[in-house]
């Protein structure tokens, strides 16, 4: 079974939104979790209408990444998968072709093409191709973790996300999935998330620390020594997905 599993605050359109990509999945067991961050916008009403089936929860928490932890751990699937509120599954097959490409690889994670989403409208695919742990520790590719899904048991393997690391303690959860084992590249779209979010708007500098800080944690050379190379890796790939995006009038 496939635990999927939605963060939100204050965001009801887009959880209504998330929802409903969730419910037309076709071709695989699918629970979803909801993680409510206390919201204040009619998000819990909401949440009281679902059917039984639907986890969910709305209290406190310590940040969209200690909610994607409790939800992990409220789930029961064997797979787990990333959705938050706003974002959604590419197609009503989505999640089948993840799982399927998941299970033909016979490795304990997965990612595929995303959808890079700007007030509605499509501006741009991003690809983790080609694949490799030093462009994602150098900035050259960035991993939605709404396009990855993951076995339970290598989430749990991993304690999960790194609550304190901030932002970005996606790329460092999958950067250590990358020296855990090899990942399935799913050749296709597997989700639309929007450009707009906290993670996905943050400057050029704050991204580049965000690096160096992955690169000392996982002790990878350049972290502690080295860094400038590294980093001016990083502001290039930074840079150039920058420029393709503006070609396709971001």
């Amino acid at each position: 079974m496939l635990t999927v599993v939605t963060i939100t605050r204050n965001d009801l359109a887009g959880l209504k939104r998330t929802r409903a990509s969730v419910e037309v999945q076709q071709g695989v067991e699918i629970e979803h979790v909801i993680v409510d961050a206390a919201s204040t916008d009619g998000t819990s009403e909401y949440l009281r209408r679902l059917p039984a089936a639907v986890r969910w929860v709305s209290e406190p928490d310590r940040g969209r990444y200690d909610g994607m932890n409790k939800g992990v751990g409220m789930g029961a699937g064997d797979l787990v998968w990333f959705m938050n509120s706003g974002d959604s599954f590419a197609s009503v097959s989505a999640a089948r072709t993840g799982v399927e490409a998941l299970a033909a690889s016979g490795s304990a994670w997965a990612v595929g093409l995303s959808a890079i989403t700007r007030g509605g409208s499509v501006v741009g695919i991003g690809s983790p191709l080609p694949f490799s742990l030093m462009a994602l520790l150098t900035g050259r590719i960035v991993l939605p973790h709404q396009a990855a899904l993951f076995t339970r048991r290598l989430f749990d393997d991993l304690g999960g996300y790194e609550v304190d690391f901030g932002l970005a303690a996606d790329q460092l959860f999958m950067a250590r999935c990358a020296l855990a084992g090899p990942v399935a590249l799913v050749p296709a779209v597997l989700c639309e998330f929007d450009r707009d979010g906290a993670g996905s708007s943050r400057g050029l500098l704050a991204h580049s620390r965000d690096l160096r800080r992955m690169q000392c944690v996982l002790s990878y050379p350049g972290g502690s020594r080295g860094t400038y190379g590294l980093m001016t890796l990083a502001n290039f790939g930074i840079s150039a997905q920058r420029r393709v995006l503006a070609r396709l009038g971001a």
